[in-house]
């Protein structure tokens, strides 16, 4: 199944690869916080996407993420984060050249990757550091101020997948395949 993914993936990445040299490369950092489903309280993330949008509507894109208090503040957890590392295709709205200023992109994304709850409770008695297999979909828009620099904002479904009772045994009684969750981001956006 991982080897499915992964050629999947890699496939839909070399298509997104721009045909020339005219295509778009950005980076995107960004600030966020989670929300809904199984977020007890809204936590901060901070992050960073990037990736490159060919001469059409098709791209790919890298999306990494950190939720320090994802789990909540409690007075048993001293480690309660959550690490994100998705893979995703971008469908978007082209560039014109002859938008310098103002341009606006929308796009919509989605792709699989990585959950990584860390949880930890004081004294290190019950730990919990796994990697999980996830899917993330969303979508927003970019608008560029000129050429190279703009704003982005974004809004993303995160959920965890493939149910296994050896993967999910943890001392938290947390069922990684359930996890699931909004995440509302804006940020700068710079193109080369």
């Amino acid at each position: 199944m991982r080897s499915m993914f992964s050629t999947v993936l890699i496939g839909f990445s070399l298509f997104g690869l721009p045909g020339r040299a005219s295509a778009d490369g950005y980076v995107a950092p960004f600030l966020g916080g989670a929300m809904g489903c199984n977020v007890s309280q809204r936590s901060a993330s901070v992050g960073v996407a990037g990736g490159w949008l060919g001469t059409g509507w098709l791209g790919a894109e890298g999306d990494l993420s950190w939720a320090p208090d994802f789990f909540g503040r409690t007075g048993v957890l001293a480690d309660r984060r959550l690490v994100t590392a998705m893979a995703n295709v971008v469908v978007a709205r082209p560039a014109d050249e002859s938008e310098s200023e103002g341009h606006v992109q929308p796009y919509v994304s989605g792709g699989v990757g990585v959950l990584k709850p860390r949880l930890r409770e004081v004294g290190g008695l019950f730990q919990l550091d796994a990697n999980h297999l996830g899917m993330n979909a969303g979508g927003g828009a970019m608008i560029f101020f000129n050429r190279n620099v703009g704003a982005r904002a974004d809004l993303r479904y995160f959920r965890g997948l493939r149910h296994s009772a050896v993967d999910d045994a943890n001392d938290f009684s947390l069922d990684l395949s359930t996890l699931h969750y909004w995440r509302i981001s804006g940020g700068l956006a710079v193109r080369f």
